[in-house]
């Protein structure tokens, strides 16, 4: 047997990820700095988008965080990110897909 979760459910959880980011964060040389989330939205493909500022720095960024109001991290990610000088800040985005699969009795016993 088959369950099958409606788009109504899939469209409430995309909705509850985007919900749960309350800041993020990222790491400059040893520190994390704090950045208030500017963008939170679910388009119509399913994907869920959450956006915040990356300043200039002397250092580059390499480590990012998104996490709710109790400061618990919900999603991270290394990698390095300078900011053009051209620049004073860069958005950073994080990209969730938030889809169903099929699971059929079999699975119940795993």
């Amino acid at each position: 047997m088959t369950t099958v979760i409606t788009n109504t459910l899939l469209d409430a959880l995309r909705q509850r990820v985007a919900d749960l980011m309350s800041y993020g964060r990222y790491m400059v040389g040893g520190s994390w700095i704090r950045s208030e989330i500017v963008t939170k939205e679910v388009q119509q493909s399913g994907i869920v988008y959450v956006c915040f500022y990356v300043n200039k720095s002397a250092a580059p960024a390499t480590k990012f965080q998104l996490l709710d109001s109790s400061d618990n991290v919900l999603a991270e990610r290394e990698e390095t990110l300078t900011v053009p000088d051209s620049y004073d800040a860069v958005l950073y985005r994080f990209k969730f897909g938030v889809s169903a699969g099929e699971f059929t009795a079999e699975d119940d016993n795993e």
